[in-house]
This record gives C-alpha cells, sequence and structure tokens, in this order.
C-alpha cells in the first residue's frame, strides 16, 4: 500500500505437474519374535484315592516360551497365519489364536499349547513344526 492507495501487481504462473512412478505395491516388514517353544511335560502328582495322577501336562521352559509375537512395521495391513503340523498320535498342538490381522504399526501374540502324553521318553526332541504364513 503507498498512503491509501493499493498497488496491485499481477504476474502469469506457469505451474508444470508431471505424474511420477508411483509404485502401487504396499511396504511390507513384519518382525517375528519366537519363544524358545521349549516344552517339559510331567505327568503330575499321583492321587492313590482316584488312582489317578492330576496337575501335570505340559509347560513352557520358560516365561514367554511359548508365544510368537509379531510386530508389523510396514505400511499396510497384515494377516499371519500360525500353524503347527506334525507327524506324532500322542501329541497334538494348537495356536490360542491361529490367525492373527495386524494393522500398521500393531503388535500381536499367539500362545501355542500342547496336549497328549508322550509315547516315549524325549530329550531336546524335535516333535512338530511351527509355520508363519504372512498374507
Amino acid at each position: 500500500t503507498v498512503g491509501t492507495e493499493f498497488v496491485t501487481l499481477t504476474d502469469e504462473v506457469a505451474i508444470n505437474y508431471t505424474v511420477g512412478s508411483v509404485d502401487p505395491t504396499p511396504t511390507y516388514d513384519v518382525d517375528v519374535s519366537w519363544g524358545s517353544l521349549a516344552y517339559t511335560y510331567t505327568d503330575g502328582v499321583w492321587n492313590a484315592g482316584t488312582h489317578t495322577y492330576s496337575g501335570g501336562g505340559w509347560t513352557a521352559d520358560e516365561t514367554g516360551g511359548d508365544q510368537i509375537t509379531l510386530t508389523n512395521n510396514g505400511e499396510s495391513p497384515v494377516t499371519a497365519k500360525l500353524s503347527y503340523t506334525t507327524d506324532r498320535t500322542d501329541i497334538t498342538a494348537g495356536f490360542d489364536h491361529p490367525e492373527l490381522t495386524l494393522e500398521a504399526n500393531a503388535c500381536a501374540t499367539a500362545k501355542l499349547s500342547l496336549s497328549g502324553k508322550p509315547s516315549e521318553v524325549l530329550d531336546k526332541t524335535p516333535i512338530g513344526t511351527v509355520t508363519v504364513t504372512l498374507e
């Protein structure tokens, strides 16, 4: 402004815009943390009155050793499917959350539980395979 008058400047501005190459493929980045997945089986305590064992079963050898934790550090949601396979008929296992959907920057944990009594003595013997599939 100059005094009570306004000065207006007019100029042409040319704007050029080019669409760059955009990669439509989402970015995936998932961390998988495995517990030791080492377990011990005990028969429990013998009850002479009922002629049965009580309080036995499978326990993880360390705190959190029965868990698998997934952290989605990526930009897109991810579905994780957890499975346990074995050729054994005496021991079965399953996850409390066999399928987890993780949004971006989310974390989730699944716990593997074993059941059944082993038909033989086991000493650090692999009894099955755990697979985590990301989709």
